[in-house]
């Protein structure tokens, strides 16, 4: 991971040709603004990116990761500031842990470098699109346990790793991720 970029929500303009070096991706809110050790990058994307968004859910920060490629998410509850300062070490980590979980290699979905993480717009729309929906299945889980003090992450993590999304025909992210080991 070699970056994180912002999404503005304004329209992106045209992109070139994949990068070498994937990233993340954060979508712009305020909160950006106030993390100093992010590194500004203006790279177009690629499959290896990760993006990430902030959310309150249950009056707590969350941070709901994704990968570009396979629509692999993380979502992880009760973020601090501190955690994010740099974020770098703490995406990597959660990332590489929720690989892990399903026991799939840590570098199967592009290198986690926790130590070259930038902010920059994001890359496809439609990522984000799918994040708003597991963003909402989340919120539905939370809501569902009777809040986050009683959701139990493993299982929601599971569960949205094994979510239908419609990317060349209804696959689950998990399916998209172990189609790399293939290749």
């Amino acid at each position: 991971m070699d970056g994180i970029a912002v999404e503005d929500e304004r329209e992106a303009p045209e992109r070139p040709a994949r990068p070498s070096e994937p990233r993340a991706a954060i979508p712009e809110t305020p909160t950006r603004h106030r993390l100093p050790s992010v590194v500004l990058v203006d790279a177009p994307g690629c499959d290896d990116d990760w993006y990430a968004s902030l959310l309150w859910i249950d009056r707590r920060k969350c941070l709901l990761l994704t990968h570009a490629g396979t629509l692999f998410p993380v979502f992880v509850a009760d973020v601090r500031k501190g955690d994010l300062q740099p974020p770098g070490p703490f995406i990597a980590a959660h990332a590489e842990a929720a690989l892990a979980d399903e026991k799939l290699p840590t570098d199967l979905l592009g290198p986690l470098d926790s130590d070259a993480v930038g902010v920059g717009p994001t890359a496809s729309p439609s990522i984000l699109g799918f994040m708003n929906d597991s963003a909402l299945a989340c919120r539905y889980a939370v809501e569902q346990a009777g809040g986050l003090e009683h959701t139990d992450l493993d299982p929601l993590n599971r569960c949205l790793r094994r979510q239908l999304h419609n990317r060349d025909g209804y696959r689950q992210p998990l399916d998209l991720a172990m189609d790399r080991l293939v290749s």
